[in-house]
């Protein structure tokens, strides 16, 4: 079969969805399917397809191209998701094979509309060790989820940040995320999505799911950042997303002083019952030995091998 490359067309969009479905063994819609590749601040959302002779889709990549930044410069930054190959297509896994072709339209379609750009993605043991050998994926950061109990603070420190939830209308009314990203983003050393009102809006208060609640963190009466959590269909707590979420041991200290003040709402708003906030910012002796699930560079023309890792979120992704 020859295999051809093409732009997944509008009218295909239920057929990706049937596809999504048969790779990925849960449904979605072409509702979700739109807002998480055509709306919000995106620079582009790219969709490359592979049909066989008969004309059926059996192959899929797409990317969502958003405004990023590091080390104070702009970064273009595009997230690839949904690599799909129909089982019927799965025969060949060399240089010629439907994933193979995929990938390589992918990484020239990035580099002629977006040169310099930093392309990423989340994939499991088994897909990192295949990409990983065909050249495509190097390993920037190992995500697990650790748990950390709510209760009282670990520290004196600790009474100082306190975290209130505040709907999302409030929080674009008052320019929070202009307010603090403003402050935040020329620490921010690593590559990170620009997280201003735009995204935030798309990405957390308009997604056709999921519901999100947002904490404002404050400091000794000043606010410095956010967290975004999700109550998970099992009832855990999950952190999303987060800011500033930077490595080193000052903002290590600072994140965790973050979630213990988001945990000690949660918990006095269910008293009877213990609540554990999950997070990719918390590592425990149990969490280490979880199987990751890899962040990733792809490959689009060279490796940044001058920029440090990002560290990611969560809601870096389009899962969760």
């Amino acid at each position: 079969m020859k295999l051809h490359c093409e732009p997944l067309s509008p009218a295909d969009i239920p057929q990706a969805c049937d596809l999504f479905a048969e790779v990925f063994g849960h449904s979605t819609v072409p509702a979700h399917w739109i807002w998480k590749y055509q709306q919000g601040p995106r620079l582009a959302g790219l969709n490359l397809i592979i049909r066989n002779t008969e004309g059926q889709l059996v192959g899929h990549v797409g990317a969502s191209v958003f405004a990023g930044q590091t080390q104070g410069r702009r970064l273009p930054m595009a997230q690839l998701s949904d690599v799909m190959v129909a089982p019927s297509a799965r025969g060949s896994f060399d240089s010629q094979g439907v994933y193979a072709q995929l990938m390589r339209s992918m990484e020239q379609t990035l580099q002629a509309q977006f040169p310099g750009v930093f392309a990423y993605g989340f994939v499991g043991i088994r897909p990192y060790r295949l990409g990983s050998r065909m050249g495509l994926y190097k390993s920037q950061h190992e995500c697990r989820a650790g748990l950390m109990a709510a209760g009282q603070p670990a520290g004196w420190r600790d009474w100082f940040c306190t975290a209130q939830a505040i709907d999302w209308p409030e929080a674009f009314e008052s320019k929070l995320f202009e307010r603090v990203w403003q402050s935040s983003a020329p620490r921010i050393e690593r590559p990170t999505l620009v997280r201003n009102s735009d995204y935030m809006r798309w990405r957390y208060a308009q997604h056709p799911q999921h519901t999100y609640q947002l904490w404002v963190i404050r400091s000794w009466g000043q606010t410095q950042g956010w967290v975004v959590t999700r109550c998970m269909p099992s009832g855990q707590h999950t952190v999303i997303d987060l800011l500033p979420a930077q490595p080193g041991s000052m903002a290590q200290a600072s994140t965790r002083r973050a979630l213990s003040a988001v945990g000690r709402v949660l918990q006095a708003r269910q008293p009877q019952d213990p609540v554990t906030l999950s997070a990719w910012n918390i590592q425990t002796p149990e969490s280490q030995q979880l199987e990751p699930i890899i962040g990733v560079e792809f490959r689009v023309g060279q490796w940044h091998t001058l920029l440090q890792p990002p560290v990611f979120v969560p809601g870096d992704t389009d899962v969760f």
